[in-house]
């Protein structure tokens, strides 16, 4: 399956058997020229994807930066989208293989919840009756924390500005969770079929004006105390990693999250690190 990096809502994305010819020849290389675009992205099929239904479907999760100066980080669960069309693995038909195509909103059922997922997942998959809330959570936040911190020295970094993130993943049938793409333009709408809006937006929008405008309102913003506010969950703070004197590293993850860090330092090195007069939220 591929297509053309930077591209979203399934646009440009074509799903192949085997390597197309020629794509290797025209993106097979790296380029310094900055000006040449995005490239073109190619990853293997997932054969054996679980189904809702006879459909194929795909999980969006959200990477909330709410700071850059200092990074800031948080993880919110999203919701499910289900293919219009039945899938099976002999057809081209781009409704039955690619569910984030924006045509795919006309289909009825198109989201779910993660709520739903999981009693389904359960009951005609032998997923574990838990595993959306544990094992899928756990999994997309650790996940989540590493691709911030693989792209962390390629942001730009201003302060009062945020950046918001879409990710989607995928389930196999041999209870597998696939990371499909980080998307820099998600939509910020309303999702029938879910519980997830309006609230997601409203407490995003509350907790970026306590991170950007008052301070003293976010109360031991730290991983280690399980900082959250209304869905939202701190994966990262960038005062953590000053204050220990220790970069992130994934292999030190659990000693990370149990770490006792002070409170009331941490909270003062937060509000010293985000005091500026130019800290406008953009």
């Amino acid at each position: 399956i591929a297509k053309l990096g930077g591209s979203y809502h399934g646009k440009n994305m074509q799903v192949f058997k085997g390597l197309p010819s020629g794509i290797k020849k025209k993106y097979g290389h790296c380029s310094s020229d900055k000006n040449k675009g995005a490239g073109y992205i190619v990853m293997d099929y997932i054969s054996n994807p679980v189904l809702l239904d006879g459909h194929k479907f795909d999980l969006r999760t959200y990477l909330l930066i709410a700071s850059t100066d200092p990074w800031i980080v948080f993880h919110h669960d999203g919701f499910i989208r289900r293919s219009g069309v039945k899938y099976t693995n002999n057809t081209y038909s781009k409704t039955a293989h690619i569910t984030n195509l924006k045509t795919q909103d006309k289909y009825p059922d198109h989201f779910w919840g993660f709520k739903q997922l999981e009693h389904i997942l359960h009951k005609k998959h032998g997923f574990p009756e838990d595993f959306m809330r544990n094992t899928f959570h756990g999994y997309t936040k650790h996940v989540t924390n590493f691709v911030f911190q693989a792209a962390r020295e390629r942001l730009k970094r201003r302060r009062g500005a945020f950046m918001l993130f879409g990710l989607d993943w995928m389930l196999d049938t041999n209870k597998g969770i696939h990371l499909l793409e980080a998307n820099g333009n998600p939509s910020v709408v309303h999702y029938e079929g879910t519980d997830l809006t309006p609230f997601i937006w409203n407490n995003m929008t509350e907790l970026l004006t306590k991170i950007h405008r008052d301070t003293t309102k976010v109360h031991n913003p730290t991983v280690a105390a399980g900082y959250s506010h209304g869905g939202w969950e701190l994966i990262f703070n960038e005062a953590e990693e000053t204050f220990n004197k220790a970069p992130y590293n994934p292999c030190n993850l659990k000693e990370y999250v149990q770490t006792p860090w002070p409170k009331l330092l941490i909270t003062e090195h937060v509000a010293a690190l985000l005091e500026s007069k130019e800290n406008v939220i953009e």
